[in-house]
């Protein structure tokens, strides 16, 4: 005999639609709460893993801006540059309204420029070696608007 399946596991949209009401119509007897618990923890992590996304892109295209050799195409430069400029108006607004975020950044910092080192050597013909281990941008200069690179270290 199979046993049925829990509204969470068979139709998240609509667990979630219900979780609300229960909420809004003070019915906590009616709550899930053991899987209210778990996707509270997980919106904390998404958060989270969405800062170091944003800022690995930044770090990434710094890195091309910065150190790609000269052949590299006009468009690709306009690209990496559309997309600095993007990063540096949108993390500080994310920053801005998630502020809790303010004391795990180091810590985002170093994962997501580790990422992008890699990435960086990966998509813009550099080599992995000649990249630095730590990050060689500040945050308050990376995230300056209008700030670029111009081979500081």
């Amino acid at each position: 005999m199979q046993l049925e399946k829990s509204l969470y596991e068979s139709d998240f949209h609509a667990w979630c639609v219900d979780q609300a009401d229960n909420l809004k119509n003070h019915k906590f007897g009616e709550l899930d709460w053991e899987n209210l618990r778990e996707e509270i923890e997980s919106l904390g992590r998404q958060w989270r893993r969405e800062l170091i996304s944003r800022l690995k892109i930044l770090f990434v295209h710094l890195l091309k801006w910065e150190l790609s050799p000269s052949d590299v195409r006009e468009w690709q430069k306009n690209s990496w540059l559309n997309s600095i400029q993007c990063q540096q108006k949108e993390i500080p607004e994310f920053i801005l309204e998630n502020p809790s975020l303010k004391h795990v950044l180091n810590e985002c910092i170093k994962k997501a420029y580790e990422d992008a080192r890699f990435d960086a050597s990966l998509e813009g013909r550099l080599i992995l070696q000649d990249l630095p281990i730590d990050c060689p941008y500040s945050l308050e200069d990376a995230l300056k608007k209008d700030w670029l690179p111009m081979d500081h270290y």
